[in-house]
């Protein structure tokens, strides 16, 4: 076994390890050959088949089996020794009497198995291929071996389950991420850094280190960091600023290969001059757990992009996701947003840099990506314009109600004609699963409700992603850019009147602080003041983010009035509804009974669409704005159904016809009959009379 696991070559070739044999026809075949005889005597002769679902399952008796294989039609047998646990394979084909055989279609025939049989490759095999470039890459090795699978003929085999495991996770995440950039960095060298027209910018650049550049407490080596630059383009805009109008600047990509590398060791190391002791590095992505409905919703994320190309010309198209909290510090007690340097942007500098761990407030950073939608679904949906809205998580905490209001205002904003409704009647979102966007919560819906209203809209298509998928959302991919204005800053309060800072001096909690507040309406006024300060120090760091080349748009977070506004709207289906009316228990029988004539809810995905009946009064009120024709063609984005061979039919298939959710695999876990334990324990769960 160590001879074949250090071998060079493959331990089995296809000169030796074959054979052909000629099975002549018996007058009589016996039971065990019965199966196997009536699908050769409907085959075309030299058809070739793979008679393993023929063959028996025990060891000893198939190679009996073999051995005395008889049939009522003459048949060529080949077999081939894989040498492995994998056994034999008997490929069989049939052939006409002695007199009548051509020896040329057998030699092609066997030409064609041979190229259809799996290749394995050996340990050292892969060994050499890994080491050969894990050393000039820094590629990981999950990475190298997908590329081996790829680029090799061979077959390849995990060393361990572990590594089989990630291998197939692995595999997972490169097919549902759509990103063609993950591994390839390409960098051209366009200039020389003796180039006397460049010797301004490089003495600016010098004089912008030694003004801005810190050393980092908890680093040991002399690597400096720099947070008032959270990218090369930002740094290079920064120093053309400085400089008078038309002097010369470097190209970004030579720019930052005078910075020092990310690993020394690495032969791309070679081409960094390290003129500036500075490091750039980009923040990695994580491959995240797997969930019984991760291929289901992959399914349904197709069809949706499928939808969307074929109402492109009719439709608007928003991913949205709130960024992780940004710990807030109090006066004189910064809070480090936790995003390092070696997680992505620039390292430099000669001032200390401390920061506190503990904290009451935040920010949080909502991030609305409007898609240019392409003409073909397998073409990138991550093209289009980023805008982020940036809010106080103890005044402006995140609600579907928020979220729907400042989705609206955008809309108005940037994508209406009228500053009313939107362009397009078809607005199609997808979300990943928190709970301000959890199309199941009757909450949401009624905001998704007041959405298609407001907008007047013909249809409103709201999807999000399976749990712990949340990187299938392409509104995922922008957080790491949002990182670059977050890595290396210590965010703080300012001080409101002494008076309110006595007030708020024992609060260690965010329940306390909302309960303070309500009780003094001069605390909730003064702190939201002071936190506007460094949500303003935000907004401008956001501001020189650019996405694809187009710069970030930052929104004003919804105040209460806008919001209560939007609750108003509800009025159209019920007069009572009040703008303080509690959404997750809203009573109202004309919402429940529009819902219920002109919505589609599933576990993944809620959709609402204008009808043509004549006893609707709001959509003969607020008829259908798609032309006819279209709107006569225009249906809900299907459920995925398999068909009758388990695989998931295609969107054309499926689309206009009636559909539901059954074939998801957690539906289908869960079992209607109660278990002997359930029954046991049933009494414990029932509350009695006396209690």
């Amino acid at each position: 076994m160590k001879v074949n696991h250090n071998s060079t070559v493959p331990v089995r070739d296809f000169n030796d390890n074959w054979m052909l044999r000629v099975v002549e026809p018996v007058e009589k075949v016996t039971v065990e050959y019965e199966a196997l005889d009536s699908c050769v005597k409907d085959l075309v002769e030299y058809q070739p088949i793979d008679i393993i679902d023929f063959e028996p399952d025990d060891k000893e008796t198939r190679r009996k089996w073999i051995t005395n294989l008889s049939l009522s039609n003459s048949v060529a047998l080949f077999p081939f020794q894989f040498g492995n646990y994998l056994g034999n394979m008997n490929v069989l084909w049939k052939i006409p009497g002695s007199s009548e055989r051509d020896t040329v279609k057998q030699v092609q025939i066997i030409n064609k198995v041979k190229k259809n049989i799996m290749k394995f490759s050996t340990r050292k095999m892969q060994k050499e291929f890994i080491d050969r470039y894990k050393t000039c890459t820094g590629l990981q090795p999950v990475i190298l071996r997908n590329m081996y699978l790829y680029l090799t003929e061979f077959e390849y085999q995990a060393n361990s389950a572990n590594a089989a495991e990630i291998d197939e996770r692995f595999m997972k995440f490169l097919l549902e991420s759509e990103d063609c950039d993950l591994i390839f960095d390409l960098r051209k060298n366009n200039c020389r850094p003796t180039e006397e027209k460049f010797k301004p910018f490089w003495k600016e650049l010098s004089k912008f280190f030694d003004e801005k550049a810190a050393v980092h407490e908890r680093r040991s080596n002399d690597k400096l960091y720099l947070p008032f630059a959270i990218s090369v383009e930002d740094l290079r805009r920064q120093i053309l600023d400085r400089l008078p109008e038309g002097s010369e600047a470097l190209s970004v990509s030579w720019l930052k290969l005078n910075f020092s590398p990310a690993n020394v060791y690495n032969t791309t190391a070679k081409n960094y001059t390290g003129q500036y002791n500075v490091r750039f590095a980009v923040q990695q992505r994580l491959v995240r757990v797997q969930h019984l409905d991760s291929h289901y919703c992959a399914v349904l994320f197709l069809m949706l992009k499928e939808f969307a190309c074929q109402m492109r010309e009719y439709s608007t198209f928003q991913c949205m996701d709130d960024k992780a909290i940004v710990p807030l510090g109090e006066p004189g007690h910064p809070v480090s947003t936790g995003v390092r340097a070696h997680h992505g942007g620039l390292i430099g500098g000669c001032m200390k840099v401390v920061a506190l761990d503990f904290h009451v407030g935040g920010i949080i950073p909502s991030v609305c990506f409007m898609n240019d939608i392409p003409e073909n679904p397998k073409d990138s949906f991550y093209n289009g314009h980023l805008y982020v809205t940036v809010k106080d998580k103890v005044f402006q905490a995140p609600s579907p109600l928020r979220h729907s209001t400042e989705s609206v205002s955008l809309m108005r904003q940037c994508y209406s004609d009228d500053d009313v409704n939107l362009r397009t009647p078809v607005l199609i979102r997808y979300t990943d699963g928190g709970p301000d966007h959890r199309t199941t919560y009757k909450s949401v819906k009624i905001c998704t409700l007041m959405e298609f209203i407001a907008l007047d809209l013909d249809m409103i298509v709201c999807a999000r992603t399976v749990p712990c998928g949340s990187y299938a959302n392409p509104a995922e991919r922008t957080m790491s850019l949002l990182n670059l204005a977050l890595q290396n800053v210590a965010l703080e309060r300012t001080a409101m009147s002494p008076n309110c800072e006595m007030q708020i001096k024992s609060v260690n909690s965010l329940k306390s602080l909302r309960n303070l507040a309500s009780k003094n309406q001069r605390i909730k006024e003064e702190y939201t003041q002071a936190v506007g300060v460094t949500l303003n120090i935000l907004k401008e760091r956001f501001k020189r983010l650019s996405w694809k080349g187009e710069s970030v748009c930052v929104q004003e977070a919804a105040s209460q009035e806008e919001m209560n506004a939007l609750v108003e709207i509800l009025k159209v289906l019920d007069e009572n509804i009040q703008s303080d009316s509690n959404l997750s228990n809203l009573q109202s029988k004309a919402v429940d009974a529009f819902l219920e004539s002109h919505s589609r809810s599933r576990q993944y995905i809620f959709q609402i669409k204008k009808c043509l009946a004549d006893n609707c009064g709001y959509c003969v009120l607020n008829p259908p704005r798609l032309p006819d024709e279209v709107f006569q063609g225009l249906h809900f984005v299907p459920d995925p159904t398999k068909d009758e061979n388990g695989q998931y039919k295609g969107f054309k298939d499926l689309y206009g016809t009636e559909t539901n959710d059954m074939d998801r695999p957690s539906l289908k876990g869960k079992s209607g009959e109660s278990s002997e334990r359930d029954k046991k324990f049933k009494a414990v769960l029932v509350g009695s009379k006396y209690t």
